[in-house]
């Protein structure tokens, strides 16, 4: 779940993403409306989003990136397509052409504006840059370009070969200027 200022709540599910909002927006990019429901007395729409692919999501986030001047707030769900965020009003899909080569299980921003991505089955991913929407914006274009070969990846893995015992890395948190990783054998830094 996340939560928006407005109290709209973004929901991940085994079926994909949904809105529940309590201030509908006037649109929706690749949503569609699916029910007015009452929430603890409030009326509220549902949105799902239909036109993204089905699949399984793990974990939503939002996060604060550079736009030029200012800063804009993605919100990030991670699944086994890999990592779906939406700024404003488009989808920004970060998965195989990125360097994302699997599912994600939970994404997180260092202070240095690197991007982390944990997966459940290759550990951890990093991107090679602190981020920018624009950046993210080109490298989600590259997901639809017909021959992205050649084009370097926005993330890289992460190979530590440390005594990790496992490559499966449920969930990331940021403490001060140090990054956790939760896995099944307790957290790493």
């Amino acid at each position: 779940l996340a939560r928006e200022a407005s109290g709209d709540v973004w929901v991940g599910t085994s079926r994909g993403i949904s809105l529940v909002s309590f201030h509908p927006p006037p649109s929706m990019p690749a949503a569609t409306l699916t029910t007015r429901i009452r929430v603890l007395g409030r009326e509220a729409t549902v949105f799902t989003f239909e036109g993204l692919p089905r699949e399984t999501i793990y974990s939503t986030r939002s996060i604060r990136v550079p736009n030029g001047a200012e800063t804009v707030e993605l919100r990030c769900f991670t699944g086994s397509g890999g990592v779906r965020c939406i700024a404003t009003d488009e989808w920004i899909h970060l998965s195989r052409s990125a360097g994302i080569r699997t599912a994600a299980f939970d994404v997180e921003l260092d202070d240095l504006g690197y991007l982390w991505v944990a997966t459940p089955d290759a550990g951890l991913y990093r991107s090679h840059q602190a981020l920018t929407l624009n950046e993210l914006r080109a490298s989600s274009a590259l997901e639809s370009a017909p021959d992205s070969d050649g084009i370097e990846p926005l993330f890289v893995r992460i190979d530590d070969r440390s005594e990790r015992p496992t490559r499966s890395v449920r969930a990331l948190t940021r403490a001060g200027n140090r990054m956790y990783a939760g896995v099944a054998g307790g957290p790493i830094t």
